[in-house]
């Protein structure tokens, strides 16, 4: 019975420090917040809708080029250059929107999104 109440209470202290461990502030992160001004890190392929994002990441998978193409004469993908620089418009797990500086709104991996200073 001792030994299920230590391991309880060791237990619920890491969950303590875990928890308070984990809320750092998001300012000192690389990961840009909605509205913030960001810069690729990578060269890739955006997309115009989320649909065409999952149509993207099918074609880079399957090493695709002429699907890919395919996706590019039809406007619902656009190679984006690493440096490009634009504004976050929508932040998510696998995917980000961001609005480039030539006006184009495209959904981008978000491990190539990084702030801009």
């Amino acid at each position: 019975m001792k030994k299920l109440k230590y391991l309880l209470s060791l237990l619920t202290f890491l969950v303590f420090v875990l928890a308070a461990g984990g809320s750092d502030d998001s300012s000192s992160s690389n990961t840009p917040q909605v509205g913030e001004m960001c810069k690729m890190t990578h060269s890739c392929f955006g997309a115009v809708s989320e649909d065409a994002y999952d149509e993207v990441i099918k074609c880079c998978n399957a090493k695709d080029d002429v699907g890919m193409a395919q996706l590019v004469s039809l406007g619902l993908a656009a190679p984006v250059n690493e440096g490009e620089q634009g504004k976050v418009l929508e932040l998510g797990f696998l995917k980000t929107q961001v609005r480039f500086d030539n006006g184009v709104a495209l959904y981008v991996p978000t491990d190539y999104v990084q702030k801009w200073e």
